[in-house]
């Protein structure tokens, strides 16, 4: 029945994926490292943290998209968690404490040892920051700490409401209660306020308050999902009961973004909501079918999604997930294929790129890119591109073309 669930939601979101609005560009990472969080500096900077079970450990960052990247540090350690407090300077969670980064000096510095791993940092209003497994805060910017509860490494995220209201998602400890919790004296004390007997991996809150809590598990049934609890509502509404949700962000315009993996963790991508949750559509364009289990936004508003369990790859939207950015970065042009469907070849009309250069890259429905290449002189000058089938099997395939402030997407179906 667990399944028969899975492949309906899945279906259903398929189903109503006509396009999709976000394109997911790989960047490179060491191969040999398998990653566990990322952070993305105001300046552009990206840091991984790393796993220490392969014999890597610590953190890295690349200062040019993944051109190249740099040890910082922290090599006897897997860094479960990283962010940056109110200063700048990057936190990093271990299973030794969190240690400060002062991006000045270059130093670490061990903050406290804890007796669970450190999954999440939370900044806060003014400089209070939280963290979990166990559940800290700190008044300071992340200088001091204080532990609150000892919860058996059961705290996965929070979600600041206010500077005194305050939730955090809990993992259902041994069949203890996990759930959400909620403060509303800045961290102080915590009442428990429902989905007791789920594993909530993260929290999401949009600009009317509503909470919004994605679940990887549930301790009697196994599913996980999407729950959301309206402001001022003392009753959860089922949004749904598949996939399995590991990360979430909810932009400034309430589009809510998920990652997800599956019955497996290897398979999975990235779900996103337009209606607050109602109906959700799969948005792999680019990463194709592989579990996601970290997704942030940088203040660009472009998000970044680590993929992979095993071996872990680093994503990022091709343009900023915001509308409006969209808009002024990247105006979409008309484009069209004709004949469409096709069984052995077709043109691809489109608009004339200004600056002169673009790119063509061809996916599949789950996301996979199937072709990809740059387009000749020749091509823009007539604004006509020849598509032929070759080893394409028959079936539907979106293609996008794409340039410096230039992005125009399509259909394409082939036939036997």
């Amino acid at each position: 029945m667990k399944k028969l669930i899975g492949i309906l939601f899945l279906f259903s979101i398929i189903s109503i994926n006509t396009y999709s609005q976000i394109v997911w560009e790989e960047i490179n990472t060491p191969n040999d490292i398998k990653n566990y969080s990322v952070a993305v500096a105001n300046n552009g900077d990206i840091y991984l943290g790393n796993s220490k079970s392969d014999g890597g450990g610590g953190v890295i960052r690349s200062t040019n998209n993944g051109g190249s990247w740099e040890f910082i540090g922290l090599e006897n350690y897997t860094v479960y968690s990283l962010s940056f407090n109110h200063e700048g300077n990057l936190l990093a969670g271990t299973s030794y404490g969190i240690f400060l980064y002062d991006l000045a000096s270059s130093e670490w510095d061990q903050k406290f040892l804890p007796v669970s791993n450190t999954i999440t940092i939370n900044p806060g209003f003014n400089n209070t920051i939280f963290a979990g497994g166990d559940l800290w805060r700190s008044s300071d910017d992340g200088y001091t700490w204080q532990e609150i509860i000892e919860t058996e490494g059961g705290v996965r995220d929070f979600a600041v409401l206010s500077q005194d209201t305050v939730y955090v998602g809990m993992k259902n400890y041994l069949g203890g209660i996990g759930g959400v919790s909620r403060s509303i004296d800045a961290g102080d004390t915590w009442e428990q306020i429902g989905l007791d007997v789920h594993y909530v991996a993260t929290l999401g809150l949009n600009s009317s308050g509503d909470l919004y809590a994605g679940c990887t598990d549930h301790h009697h049934y196994g599913y996980g999902g999407v729950f959301k609890l309206e402001h001022g509502a003392n009753t959860w509404d089922t949004l749904s009961f598949w996939p399995r949700i590991t990360s979430m962000v909810i932009t400034d315009e309430d589009i809510i973004y998920c990652g997800f993996y599956t019955t497996t963790q290897y398979q999975g991508g990235v779900i996103r909501s337009d209606d607050g949750g109602e109906s959700w559509v799969i948005d792999t364009t680019g990463m194709g079918n592989i579990g996601v289990k970290d997704l942030v936004m940088d203040n660009n508003e472009r998000l970044y999604a680590l993929a992979g369990y095993t071996n872990t790859n680093l994503y990022r939207t091709s343009l900023p997930v915001s509308l409006e950015h969209q808009s002024e970065l990247k105006p979409k042009t008309k484009t069209y294929c004709v004949p469409n469907p096709f069984s052995s070849r077709a043109k691809i009309y489109f608009d004339n790129p200004s600056n002169g250069s673009a790119d063509l890259n061809i996916y599949s429905l789950n996301g996979e890119k199937i072709r990809s290449r740059k387009l000749n002189t020749s091509e823009i000058d007539q604004q006509t591109i020849m598509i032929e089938r070759n080893n394409l099997k028959s079936g539907f395939y979106i293609y996008v073309i794409s340039g410096k402030n230039y992005y125009s997407t399509g259909k394409i179906v082939i036939t036997h």
